[in-house]
């Protein structure tokens, strides 16, 4: 019996991470489709693969000032929210959806500049 409860309970983890997974990459589309684009890139002069391996795992990426200068300060938490890199934390589709970005009466819901 406790073999079955704590495999249940492995399930249920492996679940909620593939899920948060999911909240991750509605992060990266959302961050690409309001800033123009990606939030982890290379540069063309610095090394390829392992770089860009790195600035994912770190969670390392920014709002520059160009691009986002129109865009809400709710839309800017949401996407730093579920870009969240320690799952944990990140923001499940229930909590992204009671976000003031979403719940707040805004000009096309925060995502006209202030």
């Amino acid at each position: 019996m406790m073999m079955m409860i704590m495999m249940l309970m492995i399930m249920m983890m492996m679940l909620l991470i593939d899920t948060k997974a999911d909240m991750w990459s509605i992060g990266v589309i959302m961050y690409t489709l309001l800033g123009g684009y990606l939030p982890f890139h290379i540069e063309e002069d610095e090394d390829g693969d392992e770089l860009l391996r790195q600035r994912i795992k770190r969670g390392l990426f920014c709002f520059h000032e160009e691009y986002w200068r129109g865009i809400s300060r709710e839309a800017i938490d949401l996407i730093k929210k579920l870009l969240a890199v320690n799952p944990w934390i990140r923001l499940t589709a229930s909590e992204a959806l009671m976000h003031p970005w979403f719940t707040e009466d805004e000009d096309l819901h925060g995502y006209m500049g202030r």
